[in-house]
């Protein structure tokens, strides 16, 4: 078995023969009877419309994780956009590159993700809950029925974080049995309550914040942001402060609390950073290669807005509704399907079974044109 591992963005997917061929950035193509797209995550969605003079200077971070977006002057203000876990790490980095002015976070809800428990004493344990399976089929009735359990593993000395580990396995299964409507009301009403649960901070993370926010420099939000502009009043009284090539200019951002949709707070700060985590909606994603497949339609984003359509074995469903045959999606592009499909336990589990299937078939690639950016390993 050779692998061929190629240096290049891959652009366009199309059907050719009992197969597909694949065409790259740099010309080269690439004949497979099999393809699956393991693309991962792509870079937040922006909250609202955000001028271009702050996405060219470096007042708006889009991504932050790219080359540039935390370093800032210390000594002056910043927004957090999203309170989950992207953010937390964001926090703490820029407080241990010697941030000292306030840091804002600000999200929906305002809820930071809960702690994995902190403790040298392995756990006790708590079995999958025995009537799982009648459980009502309801966003109510399912979020009615884990707090129950947890209350019933409370009294047994058993730590509520069993409890969600106990119906791991379980999630997809449970998120598939909703309907549509129960989906799309889970998602918004419950899914910050679960994400902050599920998917924890570690313990010494969790201990940084609570530190920074028991100080006074975390400071978090909860709203919807309205606008986010240019602020010249900043600029006027920065005293001469720069951030990343910005000089003394900073942002305003305009919110409503939660609750009070009708009030409009101004917050000033130096920079936006965007840490809302991964844009799933695949109808709005800019990546070449979706694009053009989407154009092609060679695929369609889910109906809520979470990844791919695809079947249970992972091929593509077609914007026309038809299976394209050997043309397959794994990863967090499932989740519409899967919904618990994030964590690696998960992906591993699914690219061994999608190996094992392509394995069986004795997949075949025939390199029509290559450029000199690849390698062979």
């Amino acid at each position: 078995l050779s692998v061929l591992r190629v240096a290049q963005q891959a652009t366009d997917v199309r059907p050719w023969g009992r197969g597909w061929i694949v065409s790259t950035d740099a010309g080269s193509s690439f004949e497979a009877s099999a393809v699956a797209l393991a693309i991962g995550n792509f870079p937040p969605s922006q909250p609202c419309q955000i001028p271009a003079e702050l996405m060219s200077d470096g007042r708006y971070a889009a991504d932050p994780w790219a080359p540039g977006a935390t370093d800032l002057d210390p000594e002056r203000p910043v927004l957090l956009v999203g309170t989950g876990l992207t953010m937390l790490d964001v926090a703490v980095s820029i407080r241990s590159n010697g941030h000292a002015a306030a840091i804002w976070g600000l999200s929906r809800r305002g809820l930071l993700p809960q702690a994995h428990r902190d403790s040298l004493m392995a756990p006790k344990p708590h079995a999958r809950p025995a009537y799982l399976d009648q459980w009502p089929r309801t966003t109510v009735g399912l979020f009615k029925a884990i707090r129950a359990e947890v209350e019933r593993a409370s009294e047994q000395g058993v730590d509520w974080r069993e409890v969600v580990t106990s119906i791991r396995h379980d999630t997809p299964a449970l998120w598939r049995s909703l309907d549509a409507t129960q989906k799309a009301r889970f998602l918004w009403h419950l899914r910050p309550y679960w994400e902050t649960h599920r998917h924890r901070a570690s313990p010494a993370t969790a201990a940084r914040v609570d530190q920074m926010t028991g100080e006074g420099q975390l400071r978090v939000i909860a709203g919807r942001i309205r606008a986010i502009d240019a602020d010249d009043a900043m600029a006027a009284g920065a005293g001469g402060g720069s951030c990343s090539g910005s000089g003394g200019a900073g942002v305003v951002v305009r919110y409503s609390p939660r609750g009070e949709p009708d009030k409009h707070v101004s917050l000033r700060v130096a920079r936006v950073i965007n840490c809302t985590g991964p844009d799933t909606d695949l109808s709005r994603v800019r990546e070449p290669l979706i694009v053009s497949m989407r154009r092609a339609g060679l695929l369609r984003p889910d109906a809520l807005g979470l990844g791919l359509d695809a079947t249970d074995e992972g091929e593509l469903i077609g914007a026309d509704g038809s299976t394209m045959s050997g043309l397959f999606v794994l990863g967090p592009l499932r989740k519409g399907l899967l919904w618990e499909n994030t964590a690696v336990p998960e992906l591993r589990g699914e690219a061994k079974r999608l190996a094992d299937r392509l394995a069986g078939a004795e997949p075949q690639v025939r390199v029509v044109q290559e450029h000199s950016r690849s390698s062979v390993a």
